[in-house]
């Protein structure tokens, strides 16, 4: 979870104050000199600097004029009037100066307060001072309208009815009366959090992880979550935290779906009296949870999301002593959190098919497209090729978005004549790492730089392969988010001609299926289909377990079957001698799959492993098979047992309880040395493409496999 700090104005409020309002807002203004290059507190007059990023002004495109322009404008009012008389297509020459080059800024950088009274001009540089803690750019030339269009009388911004307004000014206005409002709470000892809807807006809510300002707009409602004590338990914990308006939605949600498990049972009204059962109960509600926009049932990965919020939220309420009241065994446990379906064996999973690739590639043109936005300097033409690029070395490399979108301007090492990408593993926190990469990836990311570095780029975006583009009156900083690549890569997916020809596997696979992580598992696919070596592809992944690797790609069942046939052949019975099955076919349909082997007894094949008649005690079973495939699973079984004969003999357990353990872990070590020198005698080459075929049938397994987990204890249920 990220949690983004509240920053409230620095003054702290008492919780009943004297003072007139007035006063209160000349208290609450900086101490420190604010914007000393920039405003002048004797005459009231803000002069903009073209060095400052919180300031949004800028110098004239065309070469040669130095005109000060407002904002993103890219050329002057004469520069445009220039342009218009030159044909289409034609470009602007340099402009010639006539006589001393002029640093004044002009009307586009200056506004001045001067003929306002003191209070409304405190109320004017409290909220430009806001915007300054947010990160908003200040646009002189709106505050100057803003400034003009107020009325002789007007003694406070508060009264202003911002639909006398158009524009700019408006929504300047909007802005400055937000802050006010905010700071007109404190006033009256309130933070806007006393009721059951919040206005977020009031509140100073962030309204996402990845903005620095307060949400303009939105609410939240608690009054969803029926039962008054979790309603103010939620409250109280979201008041402590005070995340952003997103996660305050995802607790909520949690919230209210806690409430409907709890609407009904004996101890929902009764805090005190919660258990076990009753939280057993609210995960068994949010895993059955349906989607009120689709009226499906959610995917296991979001049911144990909400989990996931739910219990941050009791976490901290318990540790900030907001449950004091309740009983410890209300809580979170892991059995409660539903388990991720597995994929099929012939599944791509999360994938993107490469039939889709190769189409996507074909649509390129349209990618950008849905966007007219510009930023200073560039054309559209220049956004959507930086899109382009995204997108490629994205789809070529299989590194995380966020890890493409952070890439230096300078990413490709080349040793040997041979290229490798530089990138950061910011997840892992594991920076310049390197990527073998094709020529043809390396010269679409030299092309790109060359580009580039023609480009209009403010200092605070030099250094990035791919620069912010801006947005929402905020000076471009560092590089594109990924989740602003997203929203063209969603938009770009939706206008896409569908797809035709495809094989079946591939037409399966929806446009809505699309997404940015796609092209990761794509690239672990692509690698584990051409035969590369799981070690190797860990590495190539930059992961630190081959485990985490193989959640990546599914064995295609044709891979599967040629593994099948060469592990197939070492099967070994309980004692150890060779019991080759006759092949894939019988590997496959005269047996079933055990955590430990296979198991050839006829009632539990026709049962799927369901009806083992010596509860799996697979070692001691004449009907039991296994083959190299199995033997790190072995290994851990036998580990296991000696820990459970360990504490056996701790607790004096009867005799025939360690008896049963010793000659389980003698049998399975002896079917575990029959198989390590099987493979030992095989030379080397047969050698390592049996332990190729082993680790993909391990990976295919994953999907299959004898649920010897059920016999866990099952959730706690209380009797309602």
């Amino acid at each position: 979870m990220t949690v983004i700090a509240f920053d409230p104005p620095e003054k702290a409020v008492p919780a009943a104050t004297h003072q007139s309002w007035d006063e209160f807002v000349a208290a609450a203004l900086d101490q420190q000199p604010w914007r000393p290059d920039e405003w002048d507190p004797d005459s009231f007059s803000f002069v903009g600097s073209l060095e400052s990023a919180q300031t949004g002004i800028s110098i004239c495109l065309r070469d040669g004029c130095e005109v000060v322009v407002d904002g993103d404008t890219q050329l002057c009012t004469g520069c445009r009037k220039a342009k218009g008389k030159l044909p289409p297509g034609a470009t602007l020459p340099p402009r010639r100066l006539h006589g001393r080059r002029s640093t004044d800024p002009g009307a586009a950088g200056r506004f001045t307060l001067a003929a306002l009274t003191p209070a409304l001009r405190n109320e004017i540089l409290y909220g430009l001072q806001d915007r300054d803690r947010q990160q908003i750019a200040i646009r002189p030339m709106h505050v100057r309208c803003l400034v003009s269009r107020l009325p002789a009388a007007a003694t406070t911004l508060l009264d202003q009815d911002d639909t006398h307004y158009t524009g700019m000014p408006r929504a300047v206005l909007r802005s400055l009366q937000q802050a006010l409002r905010r700071l007109e709470l404190r006033h009256r000892g309130e933070d806007g959090t006393e009721g059951d809807i919040w206005d977020c807006a009031l509140v100073g809510l962030v309204s996402h992880r990845d903005r620095s300002y307060v949400a303009v707009t939105g609410s939240l409602d608690f009054t969803v979550v029926r039962q008054q004590w979790l309603r103010d338990l939620t409250r109280d914990v979201l008041r402590s935290l005070r995340p952003n308006v997103a996660e305050c939605q995802r607790y909520i949600q949690a919230a209210e779906l806690a409430s409907v498990a709890l609407t009904g049972r004996r101890n929902g009204n009764a805090p005190e009296s919660l258990n076990a059962g009753d939280m057993a109960e609210i995960c068994r509600t949010i895993a059955a949870a349906v989607n009120p926009k689709t009226d499906r049932p959610y995917s296991a990965t979001h049911s144990q999301a909400i989990i996931g919020w739910w219990r941050r939220l009791t976490e901290h309420a318990r540790s900030s002593g907001l449950m004091d009241h309740i009983p410890g065994t209300f809580a979170v446990r892991p059995e409660h959190t539903p388990r991720r379906p597995s994929a099929a064996e012939d599944d791509l999973g999360r994938a993107i098919p490469e039939e889709w690739t190769a189409y996507l590639d074909g649509q390129l043109h349209l990618l950008g497209t849905t966007s007219s936005f510009t930023p200073k300097g560039w054309d559209l033409d220049d956004v959507r090729q930086m899109y382009k690029v995204f997108y490629q070395v994205l789809r070529d490399t299989g590194r995380r978005p966020s890890e493409i979108a952070r890439l230096s301007d300078n990413p490709i090492e080349y040793i040997r004549d041979q290229p490798s990408l530089i990138y950061d593993n910011t997840k892992a926190g594991r920076h310049k790492r390197r990527l073998p990469i094709d020529t043809s990836t390396a010269d679409v990311i030299e092309a790109w730089r060359q580009r580039l570095w023609t480009l209009y780029l403010p200092t605070a975006c030099v250094g990035y392969l791919f620069p912010a583009l801006g947005g929402r009156n905020k000076e471009r900083r560092e590089h594109m988010n990924s989740s602003q690549f997203r929203k063209i890569f969603n938009a770009w997916a939706e206008i896409i001609p569908p797809p035709q020809g495809f094989s079946e596997p591939a037409a399966s696979f929806r446009a809505e299926d699309l997404e940015l992580y796609g092209f990761r598992h794509a690239y672990a696919q692509r690698h584990a289909d051409n035969g590369t070596p799981v070690d190797v592809l860990r590495d190539l992944m930059d992961h630190r377990e081959v485990s985490t690797t193989m959640g990546y790609y599914q064995v295609t069942l044709t891979r599967k079957q040629k593994a099948v046939a060469l592990v197939s052949k070492m099967a070994v019975d309980r004692t150890g001698t060779a019991a080759p099955f006759a092949g894939e076919l019988s590997y496959e349909r005269a047996s079933v799959a055990t955590a430990y082997g296979n198991c050839t007894e006829p009632s539990n094949v026709k049962a799927g492993g369901q009806s083992c008649p010596i509860r799996f005690q697979c070692s001691g079973c004449s009907f039991y098979r296994s083959d190299p495939s199995y033997l790190a699973a072995i290994e851990q079984q036998v580990a296991q047992l000696r820990a459970d004969r360990a504490i056996a003999l701790t607790v004096d357990a009867a005799g025939w309880v360690t008896d049963n353990l010793d000659a389980q872990i003698k049998s399975y070590e002896q079917i575990a040395d029959t198989m390590r020198k099987q493979l030992a005698a095989l030379p080397e080459s047969e050698k390592t493409a049996i332990e190729s075929a082993c680790t993909d049938l391990r990976k295919a397994r994953q999907a299959a496999i004898i649920p010897i987990g059920s016999l866990r204890r099952r959730l706690d249920e209380d009797i309602v």
